[in-house]
């Protein structure tokens, strides 16, 4: 990830600033292939950032307690012979994103630039 990246990452997340771009390009470059190139140059530098973001404050969330590495929402348990299931982690994607601020800037981008749904920004791997 070039610099300017990171760069962006921490003005837009200002309480990231002092991150090292060591810690911030992972989060890039997984945003970076999850966000489809169909979008303007410059509008996607910024879905990139914001989606790189919410993944990083998620993944400090998760590591503070806040949540686990499973899936989606646990939607059915069971008492006897432990039956745990979970929603699929496709299922749950726009709800993780608006968890965060970050998550509900880039699904404010998806709208406004007319894709309309973040099914079509994200890339099957």
């Amino acid at each position: 990830m070039a610099s300017a990246d990171a760069d962006l990452f921490r003005r837009l997340g200002a309480e990231y600033a002092t991150l090292a771009d060591s810690v911030v390009n992972p989060f890039l470059t997984d945003a970076e292939t999850r966000v489809t190139t169909g979008f303007p140059t410059a509008t996607r530098l910024y879905a990139v950032a914001y989606l790189a973001l919410h993944l990083y404050t998620m993944a400090q969330s998760s590591s503070s307690g806040g949540g686990g590495g499973v899936g989606g929402a646990v939607v059915a348990r069971k008492a006897r012979n432990w039956e745990i299931r979970y929603a699929s982690s496709a299922a749950t994607a726009n709800k993780d994103l608006e968890e965060t601020s970050y998550g509900r800037q880039y699904l404010a981008l998806i709208k406004e630039t007319g894709y309309g749904s973040p099914r079509t920004v994200f890339q099957s791997t």
